[in-house]
């Protein structure tokens, strides 16, 4: 339908509520769209933008039917005297209802250069998208991150690009990017919010925060131990030089650059395997987890 009529804002928001549900389900705490939606080196997931998204396919369907002599909307443009790019002029549809989808066609094909003349159609196409998203990204800046309001100080375009260059999966990104946003449900966010009666930690006993979670909780604390002892080795340093930050704000850069994707690609398993297994869990356990994943 996105097509043959432009979207409405009714209409948009509902896509956008249907993908958000399919993203996060039944998460408690998330990241809004609009935070996805950015592009990958700037914290986002480089999710498209619906609207514009609607917008792209609508042009080009109504370019395409332009195209066609004869046809019921090219007659329209050729009574408007819009059949070709003139630059800044009236627009005789302003006022006129029934030619809607005329007026948008026109006020968004103002901004888009026409196709080069060894230009694929389907380049074309991805320039219009681009160009439509930079226009509503300009309408309407998205808001400063909550992360980055909270820690202003950290090295954010390098965490970005550690978490979007690492070699390993889309669903071990998808699992580190939750931690460093830290929406991770502990007891201690869940009390801020009434849902849970305390903030420590069913295992232990002690504040269950995110790093807690990740390197102090029973068994994870060993995990954290053998983990830093071979990343060490790996680096030829001390594992005192491998702090907690390494796996909430991962702002390090190492050389060789095949050594700074190693480090990533073992702390993304190693982030991957203490939330998702949350029993009895040892070093051997670890070490086969990450033999496996090779």
């Amino acid at each position: 339908m996105t097509q043959i009529f432009p979207p409405t804002p009714r209409h948009a928001r509902q896509i956008n509520s249907a993908i958000a549900w399919y993203i996060w389900k039944s998460d408690i705490f998330r990241v809004l769209l609009s935070t996805l939606q950015r592009e990958k080196n700037d914290g986002g997931w480089d999710l498209i933008t619906v609207d514009a998204k609607c917008r792209a396919l609508f042009l080009h369907r109504l370019q395409m039917q332009c195209r066609r002599a004869g046809s019921l909307t090219a007659d329209c443009m050729l009574y408007g005297n819009l059949d070709s790019r003139l630059g800044n002029q009236p627009n005789p549809f302003e006022k006129s209802e029934k030619q809607e989808y005329l007026r948008i066609f026109i006020k968004d094909y103002s901004y888009i250069p026409g196709q080069g003349g060894t230009e694929l159609t389907r380049a074309y196409n991805r320039r219009i998208y681009a160009t439509l998203r930079d226009l509503s990204i300009a309408e309407s800046p998205p808001q400063k991150m909550r992360v980055e309001s909270i820690w202003p100080n950290a090295d954010w375009r390098r965490i970005w690009e550690n978490l979007t260059q690492m070699p390993t999966s889309e669903p071990d990104k998808a699992e580190w990017d939750k931690v460093i946003h830290y929406i991770i449900p502990t007891n201690k966010s869940l009390q801020r919010i009434k849902i849970s009666l305390t903030a420590l930690c069913g295992e232990s006993n002690n504040r269950d925060k995110l790093v807690h979670r990740l390197t102090e909780c029973r068994e994870r604390q060993s995990n954290w131990v053998w983990l830093r002892s071979i990343t060490a080795r790996m680096l030829r340093t001390s594992s005192t030089q491998i702090t907690q930050e390494w796996i909430v704000r991962p702002q390090f850069s190492l050389w060789p650059p095949q050594r700074h994707r190693a480090t990533l690609c073992l702390l993304a398993r190693y982030v991957t395997f203490s939330m998702k297994r949350r029993h009895s869990q040892n070093p051997n356990d670890l070490m086969d987890f990450l033999i496996r994943s090779r």
